[in-house]
């Protein structure tokens, strides 16, 4: 049996608990006898995502994603069905105001507010049904990736294609020409100097609120890049994650994609960004088994990892405070702004903040952190 336990920011109804009261306490709002693959999560609403494929929604946004077209906006706070019961899907993302679905035909489908996101093109400013963006029908869908108005896609073939606002240069850099981005088109490193572009092959990405960082691999040669795309960087991202990771030199300029090589030794395992700071494990080849977090950026409200005794094992970010699983899969801890409980009932912001222990007959299945909400998945 899976519980998810949940916490934080609720004005909207988006923990689905039956209020929309913040919470810092952690509270059940959802149990399956079904894995919980993902927890997506936008500014208002959240989508729960199954292993058996069915996609439960709760906050605002739902109305009519159901087919119960119901006259309020929050359906009671409680997480309901998207779709006709046998819709199955196999991934799921939340922006700001939108969500993004794939099913198990790889079609790509989007729902919400698309007026700041490209979404379906000038004239659609917004659906409240499924619809479908594009359809690679025999490329999977691997992973998908957003920020509060932008889409990135990556696809079992290479392929990566990005939608939404371009404004910051953040998804396509200097080297195209655009503000927003109307429809899918591929995410190219035409704008580098680096000898064979051709090879390069992202394998993943993280999407702040203004910047995006891939990880990129040149397939040949079997070298590691990290690649920087925004029009500043006023919290010194790159320049931390170079001294930490780097080889050779910084390359590119301020106003285009900016990168680097990783040392071999080095192998990143997450790479996940808040709003305004990048976080990455890590580990060395001379302890494969012994995983390093570390985060670089804004630190206002202590979004930089500040640091656990124990071993790791995983963690995720939200918008501005991140949580981490102990390696023995029995405790959560959480660290950063919590200004809406996200971060549990916090005595010391310096440190990191014990959210929740498991009983004897538990383990920790997953960890999510989204805008100024925590979710717990526990497996008993």
């Amino acid at each position: 049996m899976y519980k998810v336990l949940c916490c934080g920011s609720n004005g909207s109804g988006q923990l689905g608990i039956g209020h929309e009261r913040d919470l810092c306490e952690l509270t059940e709002c959802f149990r399956s006898s079904h894995r919980v693959l993902d927890i997506a999560c936008g500014s208002n609403h959240t989508v729960l995502l199954l292993e058996n494929g069915e996609a439960y929604i709760c906050g605002s946004n739902v109305s009519g994603l159901t087919g119960l077209q119901s006259s309020t906006d929050n359906l009671e706070n409680k997480f309901v069905l998207i779709g006709e019961h046998g819709k199955k899907f196999k991934k799921v993302v939340a922006g700001w105001d939108f969500s993004v679905l794939v099913d198990f035909d790889n079609k790509v489908q989007i729902y919400g507010d698309l007026s700041l996101c490209g979404g379906l093109g000038r004239t659609i400013q917004g659906v409240k049904t499924l619809t479908e963006v594009y359809h690679l029908a025999d490329d999977d869908v691997l992973e998908m990736h957003t920020s509060l108005h932008g889409v990135i896609v990556i696809h079992n073939s290479g392929t990566v294609v990005g939608w939404g606002n371009n404004n910051k240069g953040h998804l396509f850099g200097d080297c195209e020409t655009l503000g927003m981005v109307y429809s899918p088109i591929p995410v190219r490193f035409d704008d580098i100097d680096y000898e064979a572009k051709d090879q390069l092959r992202i394998v993943g990405c993280a999407m702040g609120r203004d910047y995006t960082f891939f990880h990129v691999l040149n397939t040949l040669s079997q070298d590691e890049l990290l690649i920087m795309r925004s029009k500043n960087d006023r919290y010194n991202i790159l320049q931390g994650l170079f001294d930490s990771l780097g080889g050779g030199n910084i390359e590119g300029h301020g106003s285009r994609s900016r990168w680097f090589r990783i040392k071999k030794k080095f192998r990143i395992r997450r790479l996940k960004s808040m709003w305004s700071s990048v976080h990455v494990m890590y580990s060395a080849d001379t302890e494969e088994n012994h995983l390093i977090l570390r985060s670089f950026g804004n630190n206002v409200f202590g979004q930089l990892f500040p640091g656990l005794s124990k071993e790791l094992a995983d963690f995720d970010v939200g918008t501005e405070h991140g949580i981490c699983l102990e390696e023995s899969g029995k405790y959560i801890y959480s660290w950063g702004w919590g200004e809406h409980g996200n971060c549990g009932v916090q005595t010391d912001t310096t440190k990191v903040n014990e959210m929740y222990s498991c009983d004897e007959n538990e383990t920790i299945d997953s960890a999510i952190g989204g805008y100024a909400t925590t979710w717990i998945v526990v497996k008993s």
